[in-house]
C-alpha cells in the first residue's frame, strides 16, 4: 500500500510493510533508503507502517530508521489498519506544518 499526502513541493508517502520478511535483503534496504532520499530531495517524506518488531530492529541497526526519522517508522497495531491510519495522520500533519519553500538538505 502506498498513499500520498502532500502539497506543492513534496509529498509524504506511506508504505505498509506487512508481510516483509523480518530480515529483508540488502537490496530492499537500499531501495528504502534511495526512495527516502529521493523524496527528501524533492521536499517529501517517507513513512513506514505496520513494521514488525524484528524488522524494526533491522531498520534501526542498518541506519534506515535514523535516515527516515524515528517517528516515521510505525509498529504494527492490533487493529488491521491501525498503523496505516496513524502513518497517514502523521503524514498529513507533516504536510500541513512543513514550510512550503525549497527542499532542505
Amino acid at each position: 500500500m502506498a498513499r500520498h499526502e502532500g502539497r506543492a513541493g513534496g509529498a509524504a508517502v506511506v508504505l505498509a510493510l506487512r508481510g516483509v520478511p523480518d530480515v529483508p535483503s540488502s537490496a530492499v534496504l537500499k531501495l528504502l533508503r534511495r526512495y527516502a532520499r529521493d523524496l527528501r530531495a524533492h521536499g517529501g517524506r517517507l513513512y513506514l507502517a505496520d513494521v514488525e518488531s524484528r524488522l524494526r530492529a533491522v531498520l534501526h541497526r542498518t541506519g534506515v530508521t535514523e535516515e527516515l526519522g524515528d517517528d516515521a517508522v510505525l509498529p504494527s497495531a492490533s487493529d488491521l489498519f491501525g498503523a496505516q491510519r496513524e502513518a497517514v495522520a502523521r503524514a498529513r500533519h507533516w504536510a500541513r506544518d512543513r514550510p512550503s519553500g525549497p527542499a532542505e538538505g
